[in-house]
C-alpha cells in the first residue's frame, strides 16, 4: 500500500501507528500510542531527533471506499476510525436530513436547515469525501472508477447508494404525482401547493 507522509516540527503531535523518521540520519522511532510531544516523551524524542524536522509516515492502513453518503454511508464512516483509510463518494455535496423534509412544505424549515456539508462532516471524522458519480466497481481488481475518470483502490467496498423512485408502471403516476424523498422534491410540491392556493384566492 502507498504510504502517506506529512512533515511535522518537533513538538507537534504523533498519532497511533506512526513512525518518526529523521530525514538526515534515517533513524526511526515507532510510536505505539498517541502523545503530545510536550509531555513526558519529549526528552526521548529530542534525543532521537535533535533539532531536526521529523517526517511522519503513516503505517499502511486498510482502504475502505464507501459509495453513498446518506444515513447508511455516513453511519458506516462514523464507525471507522483513522486506523482506516476511508474514502466516501457521493454525487451530491450535501447530506439531507430526510425525516424533516415535510416541514419544508409547511414552511417551518428551509432547505438550508436540512442540508449539511458532507465534506465537512467527513473531514471531522478524519476521512476523505469525493463528490463524483461512481461508474464502475471492478471487484476483481478492487478498484472503484468514477465518471470523472478517477480510480480508488479498496480492501473493502461498501455500497450504500439508497433507493430510487419507482412508479411500477402505474399509468399517470409519472405525469401527475410528485416524488417525496428529497429537499428538491419538497420544494416542487410546495411550489405547486402555493400555485393552487393562489388560484383559490383569486
Amino acid at each position: 500500500d502507498a504510504i502517506r507522509s506529512s512533515r511535522l516540527e518537533a513538538g507537534g503531535r504523533f498519532e497511533r501507528g506512526m513512525t518518526a523518521l529523521n530525514g538526515r540520519t534515517g533513524r526511526r522511532l515507532s510510536l505505539a500510542y498517541s502523545s503530545e510531544l510536550f509531555g513526558q516523551d519529549r526528552q526521548t524524542i529530542d534525543e532521537a531527533f535533535p533539532g531536526d524536522v521529523l517526517e511522519l509516515e503513516m503505517a499502511s492502513r486498510k482502504k475502505v471506499v464507501i459509495i453513498g453518503a446518506n444515513f447508511a454511508g455516513l453511519a458506516c464512516s462514523m464507525k471507522l476510525s483513522s486506523r482506516f483509510d476511508v474514502t466516501v463518494i457521493d454525487s451530491s455535496a450535501c447530506f439531507e436530513f430526510l425525516p424533516n423534509i415535510h416541514e419544508l412544505i409547511s414552511g417551518v424549515k428551509t432547505p438550508a436547515l436540512l442540508r449539511l456539508d458532507r465534506a465537512r462532516i467527513l473531514r471531522r471524522l478524519g476521512h476523505r469525501f469525493v463528490q463524483d458519480m461512481v461508474s464502475r466497481i471492478d471487484a476483481n481488481n478492487a478498484v472503484v472508477r468514477t465518471a470523472s475518470g478517477d480510480t480508488f483502490e479498496f480492501d473493502t467496498c461498501v455500497v450504500a447508494v439508497g433507493g430510487v423512485n419507482n412508479s411500477f408502471g402505474i399509468q399517470g403516476v409519472d405525469d401527475f404525482a410528485f416524488p417525496f424523498k428529497s429537499v428538491d422534491d419538497c420544494a416542487r410540491i410546495k411550489s405547486q401547493l402555493d400555485k393552487l392556493s393562489s388560484r383559490g384566492k383569486g
